[in-house]
């Protein structure tokens, strides 16, 4: 045999015993050394069900990979994994892996309490970030290269049992690509990463990463994300229930561990919250409601801690604000969040608590928006619907000192409007705001008019026009002009009472809290008109003495809940009450009496409560028909300085006051006139009064029974 079979035969023995070696030998090998490695490194429960090996295309098949700690706190499976090895690794002296297949791999996580020596959870100290990042950047990373790495149809198992109620969370369909990935310096590795949870969201990562020093860059998108199935992660943090929520998110960013002052930035990101309702852990009505709330534009520096952000949009919502009997307020406690020591110290001192994060946002826009209050009273649920048709605000940051304008459309009931617009300087609380409301109808506060005044609003509509101002803290001052028109109310009880007037308009007011003060250029009231009524004395004798005298010491003492005030300085220019008319009926004597005050005209000019100068009133009227004059001086705030007033009535008819006197005297009233005319001056405190009456053609009727 020559030298050249000798080695084809050597050859093929050889070829032979290779083939030998891999196909057979090595599988048998590889399973046996490697789950006996799995099980002592990892867990006894670790195996591998087969394992075939290519000796002639370097590739590995392993099937039934299975791993678990014993502990339980996770384990993972895959039932198939090819690993191709590439020539190359024999000339780069690191491992070069072509490709990397795992199908239907499927992990297991367990999250469990950390428990010390003494059986209690504690939670693990991460210590200083920048340290942890300086031991990142000294890890030797140690060198390999993969072409592919291909996941198909995988899914994750995530238990968490370090919150109040367990979490659980199932991805699947975890399928992804990573290629041309490395540990060699200065090579990049582009990568996408796909994840669809069993409710329907998804994750998805497309980036770039480098190592020594470890980097990357590239965007994440988060769709679809059932909040309320995180229940256990903030249950602990809220008093309402989360029905629904659903979160979207979306960003760029950059990570570079190399350098701690540029650490990580994100940009160009998009947060979104869908179908939001909110609900009371102890009832089904909801709290809150909206349609879609959206962040957008958002840029982020860490650990420079700066945020800005381009829109916050709230769109198509409710939110139902409830008082109960008891005075609770629903929407008040809902968040249990801790709250800094700082922002304690800060608070407690009447400062605003500084914002860890300097952000800016450019503008907050809400549509489409509606309020609905609600206030239990005694004698009903009052309930108010506020529409927010806009509302924007520009400029909000961290900056307490820039300040932010806004502006807001509002409607109230069927007809009512609002305009609002201003700007809020927080630091100093300065307050600049213009707003004009239109129409609003007054029986909206009637259940508070029954409550508090036993008083039905029936009709009226308010309108103001003004400006609300704060040059210093605390300081409040209202200028502007309204008016209220179609006004009608009536008050049910012992003495029932209706009141209505076609207008009332003040204009020229300015108001302010500090000292508290009053100023108005004048105030016209248009046909007032008045009726009180005093009942039978059987609806009187309802009351009983006791109730009436405590009624009267209620009324001659009352009491505002708020202590002793000083009184406020009043000026008012002129006042002035046209076509007027009070009607008195009196229905305690028989037969019932009547007496109708009309065409009232008055004027009062220069009302003011500390002034040097006096009040002057103008006034005619008739009273059944009878002309009325009345004339005066006066100083509001201390009558009894200097007053003078003159009265003068003429041709009073006295038979319409019969009923009063057959009481008096048992006689009616069958002829004769009243007149009189007074001239009062009080001077010191002192009364000095000039009267003349004169009663003409006087003549007693018939006698009235005295029972």
């Amino acid at each position: 045999m020559t030298l050249y079979r000798k080695l084809i035969v050597i050859s093929f023995i050889l070829l032979g015993l290779y083939a030998i070696i891999g196909f057979l030998v090595a599988p048998l090998l590889i399973r046996h050394f490697g789950e006996k490695a799995l099980k002592e490194n990892i867990g006894e429960a670790s195996a591998i069900a087969k394992v075939a090996v290519n000796p002639f295309l370097w590739s590995l098949k392993v099937e039934g990979l299975q791993m678990a700690e014993p502990d339980g706190a996770w384990a993972a499976k895959v039932e198939t994994a090819i690993v191709d090895l590439s020539a190359l690794s024999l000339l780069k002296f690191y491992p070069v892996l072509d490709v990397i297949e795992l199908d239907r791999p499927s992990i297991r996580f367990v999250r469990k309490p950390v428990i010390d020596d003494y059986g209690s959870d504690r939670p693990v100290a991460l210590g200083g970030w920048r340290e942890q990042i300086a031991d990142l950047n000294q890890l030797e990373i140690p060198k390999v290269r993969i072409d592919r790495l291909e996941v198909r149809e995988g899914d994750v198992d995530f238990l968490d049992e370090t919150t109040g109620t367990p979490y659980a969370q199932k991805v699947e369909s975890l399928s992804f690509t990573l290629e041309e990935f490395t540990t060699v310096v200065d090579r990049e590795n582009a990568m996408h990463f796909t994840a669809v949870t069993e409710t329907g969201a998804s994750l998805t990562w497309n980036g770039i990463v480098t190592s020594q020093p470890i980097t990357s860059m590239g965007s994440v998108e988060i769709a679809g994300l059932q909040l309320d199935h995180l229940s256990p992660y903030y249950e602990q943090f809220l008093r309402f229930d989360l029905k629904s929520a659903v979160f979207g998110m979306r960003f760029e960013y950059e990570l570079n561990l190399s350098d701690p002052d540029h650490l990580f930035k994100l940009s160009e990101g998009i947060i979104s919250l869908a179908d939001v309702l909110c609900v009371p852990t102890d009832l089904q009505d909801r709290i809150l409601s909206i349609n879609t709330i959206g962040l957008e534009g958002i840029d982020f520096a860490f650990p420079q801690l700066e945020a800005n952000a381009t829109l916050l949009s709230v769109r198509d919502g409710e939110t139902r604000i409830a008082r109960a009997a008891d005075g609770s307020v629903n929407l008040l406690g809902l968040l249990a969040l801790p709250e800094p020591e700082e922002a304690r110290r800060q608070a407690s001192a009447g400062a605003i608590p500084e914002s860890p994060v300097d952000f800016f946002l450019d503008n907050l826009e809400v549509a489409n928006y509606t309020i609905i209050w609600e206030d239990a009273l005694e004698n009903g649920l009052a309930s108010l619907e506020v529409g927010i048709p806009s509302f924007r605000v520009e400029g909000l940051s961290s900056d307490f000192e820039k300040p932010f304008n806004f502006f807001a459309e509002y409607t109230l009931g069927k007809s009512g409007r609002a305009n609002v617009q201003g700007s809020v300087t927080p630091a100093t609380q300065h307050l600049d705001v213009s707003f004009q409301v239109e129409s609003v109808p007054l029986p909206l506060a009637v259940a508070y008019a029954q409550e508090f005044a036993q008083t039905k609003i029936e009709s009226g509509l308010f309108d103001f026009t003004g400006q609300l101002k704060s040059e210093k803290a605390g300081v409040l001052e209202l200028a502007g002009s309204g008016a209220v028109t179609s006004f009608k109310a009536s008050r049910e009880g012992d003495l029932p009472i209706t009141a209505s007037f076609d207008s009332i308009q003040w204009n020229g007011m300015t108001a302010v809290n500090e000292p508290l003060s009053l100023k108005v250029n004048s105030i016209t009231v248009r046909k007032p008109a008045g009726e009180i009524t005093q009942m039978a004395a059987a609806v009187a004798e309802d009351l009983s003495g006791e109730d009436i005298g405590a009624a009267q010491s209620e009324a001659s003492s009352p009491s505002f809940g708020i202590g002793a005030v000083s009184s406020p300085d009043v000026w008012i220019g002129s006042i002035e009450f046209s076509e007027g008319s009070l009607v008195l009926n009196d229905q305690s004597l028989e037969p019932q009496t009547t007496i109708e005050i009309s065409a009232i005209d008055m004027a009062v000019k220069d009302f003011a409560t500390s002034s040097e100068q006096p009040s002057t009133i103008e006034a005619t009227a008739e009273v059944n028909g009878a002309p009325f004059d009345m004339n005066g001086s006066f100083y509001i705030g201390d009558l009894k300085k200097e007053s003078k007033f003159q009265f003068k009535l003429s041709g009073l008819a006295l038979p319409a006051f019969s009923s009063y006197s057959g009481q008096a005297i048992g006689r009616r009233i069958a002829k004769g006139r009243f007149a009189v005319q007074s001239d009062w001056t009080i001077v010191d405190a002192q009364l000095k009064a000039n009267n003349q009456i004169l009663i003409e053609q006087i003549e007693l009727g018939d006698n009235v029974a005295n029972d």
